[in-house]
């Protein structure tokens, strides 16, 4: 009976051991110049098992009419609206690494906008950033990235 307790705690420890080597070598969320939030990974000690990624996020977009001139019009033509975006994905790791990079949005938006304006962004924050190993129960939240913030120019 000892041997069988002692076999069952190595066996525990080994585990253990096995899971808390997986760990983010680095993780940046960051957005890049067409307003899409990017998560770069490197993911070390995962060993050849697949792994499920998931990203998640909720743009916030505000958009105007501009006029020619670079001006946005006193008019109510602004509009703000919230959409949730996600991805999964599968990754095989080569030697116990997964090395990428996702990325989400930026939301497809549009105003109308009266003749002789065009739709255009003029904010554009995401909130509520997760990025998550599933398989192997590590992640990152971050609060809000500001991607976009112009007027009509």
């Amino acid at each position: 009976m000892a041997s069988y307790r002692r076999l069952t705690s190595i066996i525990i420890f080994l585990a253990a051991v096995l899971v808390a080597a997986v760990f983010f070598k680095t993780l940046n969320i960051s957005i890049n110049s067409q307003d899409a939030l990017v998560a770069s990974v490197d993911e070390r000690g995962l060993g050849n098992n697949d792994v499920v990624y998931s990203f998640t996020a909720i743009a916030s977009a505000t958009l105007g009419c501009c006029n020619n001139g670079g001006k946005q019009p006193e008019a109510a033509n602004k509009a703000t609206s919230a959409t949730t975006l996600q991805s999964q994905v599968t990754e095989t790791p080569k030697n116990g690494r997964v090395v990428a990079a996702y990325t989400l949005g930026p939301p497809a938006a549009a105003l109308a906008c009266p003749r002789g304006q065009q739709s255009r962004l003029l904010e554009l924050v995401y909130v509520d950033i997760l990025f998550i190993d599933i398989t192997n129960q590590l992640s990152t939240t971050i609060t809000a990235l500001t991607a976009a913030s112009t007027d009509c120019t």
